[in-house]
C-alpha cells in the first residue's frame, strides 16, 4: 500500500507581525555571545515605517515552501482557538497540505514580533499553542503512512517528548528524518542532544546552530560532528556549506540586497529537502540558494515560491550561485 504523504512536518506555526522600523542604534557588546543590541528608549514611541502580519513559524515556512514546489505533505502541528489560528488553518487549507492532524486548544496561537532594522531581524516570540504538542499527538499510523519525516524547531517539555516518540516510530518502520532546529531548541535540550545517539537523514542548521552544538568554529569540523548522513550549514553572506557522505561542498550565496531575512532560513530548509531527495545534493544546494535569495530580497514575511518563479530567478542568477569542493 502507498504512503499518503511524501512528508510529515512536524513544529510551529504562528503568526508573524513584521514591524520595519528606520536603522535603531547598535550598541557593541563584544566578547559577548550577542554582539550587537537594537535599542528602544524606555518609556517612548517608536515610529514605525511600515507593518504586516501573515501565517509563519518554521514548520509553517518550510510546509508552504514544498507544498509550492510539489510535495504532498501533511502538518502536525497546535494552534488555538482564536482568530490568529482560524487565520493560519484558512491558510493552511488554500494549499495542498493535509490539515488533518492540526490540533486546536483553547491556548492562545503563537505570535512572532519581528522587529526588521537594515534587513536584519530581531524577535520577539510567544509560542503558544505549539508548546502543549506532545507524545499522545503523535500516532504509530503517521509515521507509517509518511515516506519522510521533517522536524523543526521544538521548545517545550511536552514537545521533547513528542520529538523522541517521533523518533522511535519512524525507526520502527525505517522512516528517514529530517531535522533542522532552532537555535531555542539547541540551548534548551542541549545535554539531551548531544547524547541522543540517532544518526539523521539529513540535518539543517545555520552556523550559529551548529557551532553552539558542536562547540567548533571550523565549518569543515560543524560538517564532520553533526549527526546527520547529510548535514547542512548556512553561513549568511558566505553561503552554505554540506556533508554528503564523504563529499564536503560549498555554495556562494546570491548578491541580493536584503530586506527581510524572516523565514529566509525555513524558505531555503524546504527547498534543499524537497529537491534532494527529487535529484540530489548539487541541484538541492542550487534550488536552495536561489528560493532564500528571492525571500531575502522581499519585505513580506511569506513568499510562495512557485517552480516557473525559481526557474526564472535561477537563470537571471545561474552564473552568480557556484559549487565547489571543500
Amino acid at each position: 500500500m502507498p504512503k499518503r504523504h511524501d512528508y510529515l512536518i512536524v513544529g510551529s506555526a504562528l503568526i508573524d507581525i513584521i514591524v520595519e522600523t528606520k536603522s535603531l542604534e547598535k550598541v557593541d557588546v563584544s566578547k559577548k555571545y550577542v554582539e550587537y543590541l537594537l535599542h528602544l528608549s524606555a518609556g517612548s514611541k517608536t515610529r514605525v515605517e511600515n507593518l504586516n502580519l501573515s501565517s509563519g513559524g518554521s514548520a509553517l515556512n518550510v510546509a508552504i515552501t514544498m507544498d509550492c514546489m510539489g510535495s504532498r505533505s501533511a502538518f502536525l502541528t497546535c494552534l488555538g482557538k482564536n482568530v490568529f489560528g482560524d487565520f493560519i488553518l484558512k491558510k493552511l487549507r488554500t494549499s495542498n497540505i493535509n490539515t488533518s492532524y492540526v490540533k486546536r486548544t483553547d491556548t492562545n496561537t503563537g505570535v512572532g514580533i519581528n522587529l526588521i532594522s537594515g534587513g536584519e531581524k530581531s524577535a520577539l516570540v510567544y509560542h503558544g499553542a505549539v508548546d502543549l504538542l506532545g507524545e499522545n499527538d503523535v500516532t504509530p499510523s503517521m509515521i507509517e503512512n509518511s515516506k519522510h519525516i521533517l522536524i523543526t524547531s521544538l521548545t517545550s517539555k511536552k514537545n521533547y517528548g513528542l520529538f523522541l516518540k517521533t523518533l522511535k516510530l519512524a525507526k520502527k518502520y525505517s522512516v528517514p528524518v529530517i531535522f533542522a532546529p532552532g537555535i531555542t531548541m539547541l540551548k534548551e535540550f542541549e545535554r539531551k542532544l548531544r547524547n541522543l545517539k540517532y544518526v539523521f537523514d539529513v540535518i539543517i542548521l545555520n552556523y550559529e546552530e551548529g557551532s553552539f552544538l558542536t562547540k567548533k568554529k571550523d565549518v569543515k569540523s560543524i560538517l564532520k560532528s553533526l549527526p546527520g548522513r547529510v548535514v547542512v550549514v548556512t553561513k549568511d553572506k558566505e553561503g552554505a556549506y554540506a556533508k554528503d557522505g564523504n563529499k564536503f561542498v560549498h555554495v556562494t550565496s546570491l548578491p541580493v540586497k536584503v530586506k527581510n531575512t524572516t523565514g529566509a532560513g525555513d524558505v531555503f530548509c524546504g527547498a534543499f529537502v524537497y529537491t534532494y531527495y527529487e535529484s540530489g545534493l548539487e541541484n538541492a544546494l542550487k534550488m536552495a540558494t536561489a528560493v532564500a535569495g528571492m525571500k531575502l530580497g522581499r519585505m513580506e514575511a511569506e513568499v510562495q515560491c512557485f517552480p516557473p518563479q525559481i526557474l526564472k530567478f535561477l537563470k537571471a542568477y545561474e552564473k552568480k550561485i557556484r559549487i565547489s569542493d571543500i
